[in-house]
């Protein structure tokens, strides 16, 4: 099993019986198991080097339940839903699967998986985030891989603008839209002489919703209604966030144009200021050590701060002849056994207070965020459980980003589209 190095031991052996104890009164049922319990468990796997590492963690698991055997099946991210999907209308579908937020809509309105709300709800205290395991008030499984999206920053360009660092300016909080503005048009300049702009304070806008749907809560709008089934991105507020997106293009000038954008970057060290997940910071910051980058929130807009999060819910199919034990393995694997460590971040709240902040602290300044992000308003994805949506919209914010389009227009278009899509 993958080392523990962090958390003082008193509360490891503290955790680690009442996990046992939970699991043992959870999940037992009269009579012994005769026969041995094969389980099935998919997920994908984009990088090599994790297979041999997942399965060391499985064979821990089989051998902490004698009797119980894993077998994993993993291929590449494309493909992977269609697969499952195809399985379990079939009737064949892995008795525990890997199923991204932005498809679980999908999966449980075709009847493929089991609710686990009544296993995990007396876990809700110990896990960072479930809302991406939900979906109409039913808990479908505990998210990994997970976290928020939020800024990763070069403390050496704030240095050289003769700027505080950003973890400065939020403890005293003025991290806000305008102060960021402020800063960022000392971030961006000609470095060379040439009269080019060769610094940015941003990248480009960038349709990822992790970019732009954050602005449009920042000032108080949403995409779609509350209640997900109508438009919401052409009312003022919505319209205010767009704009604002757009803007750091066209008129603070303090992000590239999209078709000047070569060349900008972290690496590079000609951009200051990147959105970025939280899962995903340690593996960048590991790769440009000779950089001094951190983690920052994003900034509060006039409603105040909003990130997007959410993970990848272990679910358990509605086929498996092993219910209980499949339940058993997910819950694991997600809140108790180490898979943070190949990617993401914790499922486990203590875990992220000891070992993971620690870890990220070796290589970021500010580790905190991650923590004060989620502590405040955060949502998934617009578009999950709808992900025709992004087809429709992509074009629609090319364009605006461009400058070939008003805010106005934009949303107007967008709000259509969402209620040609929701209503057909």
């Amino acid at each position: 099993m993958l080392s523990r190095k962090v958390m003082p031991e008193k509360i490891r052996w503290t955790l680690t019986c009442l996990v046992s104890l939970f699991l043992l009164f959870s999940f037992a049922v009269p009579g012994a198991q005769a026969e041995e319990i094969v389980l099935e468990f998919a997920m994908w796997i984009v990088e090599p080097a994790e297979i041999e590492p997942t399965l060391e963690i499985i064979r821990t698991y089989e051998e902490m339940n004698p009797g119980v055997k894993i077998n994993l099946i993993h291929q590449p991210w494309t493909g992977y839903h269609d697969k499952m999907m195809t399985l379990g209308i079939a009737g064949t579908a892995p008795d525990v699967m890997a199923i991204s937020r932005v498809y679980l809509a999908n999966f449980v309105e075709a009847n493929l998986l089991l609710p686990l709300t009544k296993e995990i709800e007396p876990l809700l205290d110990e896990i960072i985030e479930i809302q991406s395991g939900m979906h109409e008030g039913e808990i479908y499984g505990i998210p990994v891989w997970g976290g928020p999206s939020l800024w990763m920053y070069n403390g050496g360009m704030f240095d050289l603008a003769g700027l505080q660092r950003p973890p400065e300016v939020y403890r005293q909080g003025d991290w806000n839209w305008d102060t960021v503005l402020d800063m960022a048009r000392k971030l961006t300049y000609d470095r060379d002489g040439d009269g080019v702009i060769d610094v940015w304070a941003f990248e480009s806008p960038s349709t990822i919703a992790t970019d732009w749907v954050a602005k449009v809560h920042q000032f108080g709008g949403r995409v779609l209604t509350e209640d997900g089934k109508g438009a919401a991105i052409n009312e003022p507020a919505a319209i205010a966030g767009l704009t604002l997106w757009a803007d750091t293009v066209h008129q603070y000038q303090v992000a590239p144009p999209w078709n000047e954008r070569a060349g900008v970057g972290l690496a590079q060290g000609t951009l200051a200021i990147y959105v970025r997940w939280a899962a995903e910071a340690v593996s960048v910051a590991r790769v440009n050590d000779h950089l001094s980058l951190g983690l920052i929130p994003q900034p509060e807009g006039p409603a105040g701060s909003y990130h997007i999060a959410g993970g990848v819910p272990l679910t358990v199919s509605r086929n498996t002849k092993y219910p209980e034990e499949a339940a058993k393995f997910a819950i694991w694997y997600a809140l108790y056994s180490d898979q943070w460590q190949l990617r993401g971040i914790p499922a486990n709240r203590s875990v992220v207070a000891y070992e993971y902040r620690e870890m990220v602290g070796e290589y970021l300044e500010n580790p905190d965020a991650i923590m004060h992000a989620m502590s405040g308003p955060h949502g998934m994805e617009p578009h999950a459980g709808r992900v025709e949506l992004v087809s429709m919209w992509d074009p629609i914010l090319h364009q605006l980003r461009l400058g070939n389009i008003a805010p106005e227009a934009a949303a107007q278009q967008i709000a259509e589209g969402i209620e040609a899509i929701l209503n057909k």
